[in-house]
C-alpha cells in the first residue's frame, strides 16, 4: 500500500505533520519511499516529504541520519524554498556536533559548502530561513575547513543593511561564533 494513504494531508498544520512523522517512525521499513516522493515532480507531495523528514529529524534524528549524506548531495535538485527550508534545517542539525563535520568525506563537504554559498549569493531571492540555515551550515562547515570563514563574514556583513532583520539576527549570531 502507497504511503500517502497514510500520510496524506490537505493542510501542513504542525497536527497533521505531526500524525504523519509518527506514522513514518513506527514504519521506517517505508523510508526509501518518503525519499523518493522528496524528488518527485509533484510539487505538493516533494514539499509535504521534506515537511515529514524534517520534524522526523526533530523527533528521532538517528531514524534518519543515515540518507543526510546522499540528501546532502542532492540538495540542489529541490527548487522549492518550502523544500530548501526543510532541507537546510536538517543538514544544520546534522552538521552541529563537530564530530560529524569533521568526519564527512570531502565530496559531501564540498557540495554543502558550494549549495550554502548558492542559497547566499546566487539565489539572493531565496527565503530567509533557507538563507538562515545555509549560514548555519557554513559556520559549522568553517570549523573544519577555515577558509570559509573570510568569506562567509564578507558575504554577510555586505548583506546585512538590506536585508530582513531576521537575517541581520541571524547573521550576528554567526558572525559572533565566528570572531571567538
Amino acid at each position: 500500500m502507497d504511503i500517502w494513504t497514510h500520510i496524506e494531508f490537505d493542510r501542513a498544520t504542525r497536527a497533521n505533520r505531526e500524525k504523519s512523522v509518527l506514522w513514518m517512525l513506527d514504519h521506517l521499513e517505508r523510508l526509501g519511499e518518503l525519499l523518493n516522493a522528496l524528488g518527485q515532480q509533484d510539487k505538493d507531495r516533494s514539499v509535504k516529504a521534506a515537511y515529514i523528514l524534517e520534524m522526523m529529524a526533530l523527533k528521532n534524528f538517528k531514524a534518519i541520519a543515515h540518507v543526510l549524506p546522499d540528501l546532502a548531495l542532492q540538495l540542489t535538485q529541490f527548487k522549492s524554498d518550502s523544500s530548501q527550508r526543510a532541507l537546510l534545517h536538517m543538514m544544520s542539525l546534522w552538521l552541529a556536533p563537530l564530530t560529524v563535520t569533521k568526519s564527512l568525506d570531502k565530496k559531501t563537504r564540498e557540495a554543502l559548502t558550494e549549495h550554502c554559498f548558492d542559497k547566499l549569493i546566487g539565489a539572493p531571492e531565496a527565503a530567509i530561513a533557507v538563507q538562515a540555515h545555509a549560514m548555519s551550515c557554513l559556520y559549522y562547515l568553517s570549523r573544519v575547513n577555515s577558509w570559509i570563514e573570510e568569506p562567509l563574514s564578507a558575504i554577510l556583513i555586505k548583506n546585512m543593511p538590506q536585508q530582513s532583520p531576521g537575517f541581520r539576527t541571524r547573521a550576528r549570531h554567526i558572525l559572533a561564533n565566528l570572531n571567538q
